[in-house]
């Protein structure tokens, strides 16, 4: 044991005890029950790393702070029993794709939203609504028999010559019950038999439904819809270039939320306008084409003809409201005003339709894009809308 021999620091039998009690801090001066009330002077910095004096109602600790740990991940909700139905994740409408990260773009589908339910080797197909369509995709809800108990969702469509979908084409096909000619792109998986995957983020989901669609090898009839990840602009201009409807961009970490969601983004790539109908022609005593109009300037303007895309019992069941409305002149007005046909008839211009593409001062072809708005519309009981002009 080393003795210190500094003048003046030898101390007599007895000063440790002294020492013991004394009951001072030798960084502050404070008593004990000082620094208990947090009040005095300051202790000095020569133990501490900083050159800053403490607070006098500091707290030592030997310590370091806490860790905050990473929040945890979320797990499968085990459920008694899958349910039939699921109120269906909606986009909102936005005026250009988010950017960033953490966001995965998917090619707006031109279809029916559509719902499979698959339990015990029995499958059904539901609408947006609920409705039990699964008689009309018979071809899909038999294909996707061979799966394990699941709910996906998804959306019908019908594929052109261009492997593009066509919603023309879907409704001439439900039409003409042709549903073999049908394809449902998957894009969620809500339940994997009793788990209830709704909590988990969409990367998770989209990855077990990948995964669940492999398995089977299923067949060319359900298709699994990737999606990118790169800047939303860039997939957004392709998407338009292509002739496609839009995109529609979602957040890789949210969960699935029923109803109209910010976590879901849907951008347009066609302007919308509404147009009327302002003539009809028949053939074989039915719907050939319809004639639309709009307003300018007080005229009733032709603007083009739809003349494909809606099968006959759209046809059908439209014949009773055009005939109700026929008159014996042309509605259309100015230089661009259709010839005059033997089976045209003109129609007071009293009921509207939605166009997806804006429509220019000069007469136009809109055959393709008015029909399929068209039939989109008519689907619905208030197949028309009464014009406000």
């Amino acid at each position: 044991m080393a003795i210190d021999q500094t003048p003046g620091c030898q101390r007599k039998a007895g000063d440790a005890d002294e020492l013991l009690e004394e009951d001072r801090s030798v960084a502050s001066g404070r008593t004990l029950e000082e620094i208990a009330d947090g009040i005095g002077k300051r202790p000095k910095p020569f133990m501490l790393a900083t050159s800053k004096a403490a607070r006098a109602d500091a707290v030592w600790t030997t310590k370091p702070p806490a860790k905050s740990s990473p929040p945890a991940r979320p797990e499968p909700v085990i459920v008694g029993k899958m349910p039939n139905f699921v109120e269906p994740q909606l986009a909102k409408l936005a005026d250009r794709p988010p950017e960033g990260s953490g966001w995965a773009h998917e090619v707006k589908l031109d279809g029916y939203r559509a719902q499979l339910r698959v339990s015990g080797g029995e499958s059904r197909i539901r609408t947006r609504t609920g409705l039990d369509w699964t008689d009309r995709f018979a071809a899909i809800a038999k294909d996707a028999q061979v799966l394990r108990d699941c709910l996906i969702d998804g959306e019908v469509v019908a594929l052109d010559e261009r492997n593009l979908p066509n919603f023309g084409a879907l409704q001439a096909a439900l039409s003409e019950d042709k549903s073999e000619d049908l394809v449902f792109f998957t894009f969620d998986l809500l339940f994997d038999g009793r788990e209830d995957l709704r909590t988990l983020p969409l990367a998770d989901r989209k990855a077990r439904l990948e995964t669940l669609l492999k398995a089977h090898g299923i067949s060319h009839r359900l298709h699994f819809v990737a999606h990118i990840v790169s800047g939303g602009q860039a997939v957004y201009e392709s998407a338009c270039k292509m002739d496609l409807e839009g995109i529609v961009s979602k957040q890789l970490g949210a969960p699935y939320r029923s109803g109209r969601s910010g976590s879901w983004l849907k951008t347009k790539c066609r302007a919308g306008q509404e147009v009327v109908i302002g003539g009809w022609t028949t053939e074989a005593g039915t719907v050939r084409s319809l004639l639309a109009g709009v307003y300018r300037d007080d005229e009733f303007v032709y603007v083009g003809r739809i003349g494909t895309g809606y099968g006959r019992e759209v046809a059908k069941s439209l014949l009773p409201h055009l005939e109700k409305l026929t008159r014996a002149k042309s509605p259309f007005q100015g230089d661009t005003a259709p010839p005059k046909e033997k089976t045209f008839a003109g129609l007071n211009p009293a009921w509207s339709l939605k166009s997806n593409l804006p429509v220019g001062p000069t007469r136009a072809t809109f055959a393709r894009p008015l029909s399929r708005v068209y039939v989109k519309i008519s689907r619905h009981a208030t197949s028309l809308q009464k014009s406000q002009h």
